[in-house]
């Protein structure tokens, strides 16, 4: 394992950023990333704290467009902030309300969309930090093309293979008959004499 300026292993330190964004310690996540940038100066260390540091950017603006979109819903009546027990027993145990099916449904979409989000922030953090621990690249999809041209990495794209038929040699290329039982070759055109 590799050590840093510091004296600490690399993979410790990428580990723990993935554990800061994980616990939602971001202002620890800034710090260690500009630790990481200024101090380190190691490529691969930078390129996984940067991975963390971008997807909970990613959560936050997500979040941030979330709350923008459902509190525009909410200023034309809609409520968008009833619980899923709500939802289920129709209001409060002392009073006997009845939500609507657009209020209904704007919550429902609102708690998948923020579960969605947070359970797949967290599947990028385990990803990354048993990754990172072994000593791999995170490589967290979407996220790691980001860092790559961040650092100005193009990766080329694999060229599609084209498939050749295999020929035994010394034997002549086969033709293929169609539906009729007629060969399709372009040099059997002429009229029957």
């Amino acid at each position: 394992m590799e050590k840093g300026k510091s004296g600490i292993t690399l993979t410790f330190i990428a580990a723990i950023a993935f554990l800061f964004a994980a616990t939602g310690s971001t202002l620890a996540l800034v710090l260690l990333t500009g630790f990481a940038l200024l101090y380190e100066k190691n490529e691969w260390l930078t390129k996984q704290v940067l991975q963390a540091l971008l997807v909970t950017i990613a959560v936050s603006v997500i979040m941030l467009l979330h709350s923008i979109v459902f509190d525009l819903l909410g200023t034309f009546g809609a409520n968008h902030n009833l619980t899923l027990r709500q939802i289920i027993s129709g209001g409060p145990s002392y009073e006997s309300a009845r939500y609507d099916g657009v209020s209904i449904i704007l919550s429902l979409l609102s708690i998948l969309i923020t579960r969605v989000v947070r359970y797949g922030s967290y599947i990028f953090y385990i990803i990354g930090f048993f990754k990172v621990i072994k000593g791999f690249d995170a490589r967290l999809p979407f996220i790691s093309g980001i860092v790559d041209k961040a650092f100005g990495i193009v990766r080329p794209k694999p060229a599609p293979q084209q498939f050749q038929q295999y020929q035994q040699p010394g034997q002549q290329p086969q033709q293929f008959q169609n539906d009729q039982g007629v060969q399709n070759n372009q040099n059997n055109n002429t009229p029957n004499q």
